[in-house]
C-alpha cells in the first residue's frame, strides 16, 4: 500500500509482456487485449489481480494474416503462470535495486537487504495462478465490462443497513453461489473501502496490442477485413450515464 502506483504499473507490464510473448511464440503474431485492475474481493478485502479480455487469435507482425487460437484453448495456464511470476519478480527486484520502493512504518524491515531477499524468496515459493477460460458469449463480456470497469469496491445496492456504528452489506459466497449478509464496524468498513483508492491520475483500464489506443483504429479494420468482416465497426445502442449507474450490479 506504500507503493501502489509502481506496483500496479509493473503488474500491468508483467501481464502485458507475458501475453504478448505467448502471442509471438505460440501464434506468431500480436495479440489485442483489454486489462482491468481489480483490487477487492466480495468482502472488500484487498485482493490484487488483473482481469484480461483477449482476442482469440493474433495479427501477424506484417499485418497481412490472422492466426486463430484453438477453439477452447488459448495458452497453457501453467506456463503463463510461471512466466508471469518471473516477469513480476524481476521487475520488483529492479525497483528495489534502483531505490524506487518506499519502506516506511511496519514494513521498514522489508527494505533491508536481508528483508527484501526474504520477500523475493517467499514470492518464488508461492504457486502463482493464472486462470483462463473462453467467454460464454459477447454479452457476457459486455456484462463483465459493465460490472467492473467503472466501479468502486462496493455499490450502494449491496449496503442493506447502517446502524449502531455497524454496516451490513451483501457479499457473494463463491463456494455456495449465494448472497449473504456481513456486518462489520463502521471504522472497518471505511478502512476496507479506502484500501481500494487508486493513486492520482492512475488508469485502471489499459488496452494493448492491436487494441491499444495508438493502434486500434487502423489495426482493428485490418483484423476485421482478414476475418471476412466489414472494416467498419457496427454502431451499438447507446445507454445514458444515468441508466448505466442505476443498473443494479452485485
Amino acid at each position: 500500500l506504500y507503493n501502489k502506483k509502481v506496483i500496479y504499473d509493473i503488474l500491468f507490464d508483467s501481464v502485458a509482456e507475458t501475453l504478448q510473448s505467448f502471442g509471438k511464440n505460440n501464434l506468431s503474431g500480436k495479440l489485442g487485449f483489454i486489462c482491468t485492475l481489480h483490487t477487492w474481493d466480495q468482502k472488500m478485502l484487498y485482493h490484487l489481480h488483473i482481469h484480461c479480455i483477449t482476442a482469440g487469435g493474433a495479427l501477424s507482425f506484417e499485418k497481412d494474416k490472422w492466426f486463430n487460437s484453438k477453439k477452447d484453448y488459448l495458452f497453457d495456464v501453467h506456463d503463463l503462470s510461471k512466466v508471469f511470476q518471473g516477469k513480476f519478480i524481476e521487475k520488483l527486484q529492479k525497483l528495489y535495486n534502483t531505490s524506487k520502493l518506499n519502506f516506511e512504518g511496519i514494513i521498514s524491515e522489508v527494505g533491508t537487504k536481508e528483508g527484501f531477499q526474504n520477500l523475493i524468496d517467499i514470492l518464488w515459493s508461492k504457486n502463482w495462478v493464472v486462470h483462463c477460460k473462453k467467454p460464454v458469449s459477447p454479452d457476457i463480456v459486455l456484462d463483465y465490462l459493465g460490472r467492473y470497469v467503472h466501479r468502486v469496491a462496493i455499490s450502494n445496492n449491496r449496503i442493506v443497513k447502517v446502524e449502531n456504528d455497524k454496516v451490513t452489506f451483501l457479499y457473494r459466497d463463491n463456494s455456495e453461489g449465494e448472497l449473504k449478509p456481513l456486518t462489520i464496524d463502521v471504522e472497518e468498513f471505511i478502512r476496507r473501502f479506502f484500501l481500494h483508492a487508486l493513486p492520482e491520475n492512475f488508469y485502471r483500464i489499459r488496452n494493448y496490442g492491436f487494441l491499444s489506443t495508438r493502434n486500434k483504429k487502423k489495426d482493428l479494420a485490418i483484423c476485421r477485413e482478414l476475418l471476412g468482416e466489414s472494416p467498419e465497426i457496427p454502431e451499438t445502442e447507446e445507454i445514458s450515464v444515468k441508466d448505466f449507474m442505476l443498473t443494479p450490479k452485485i
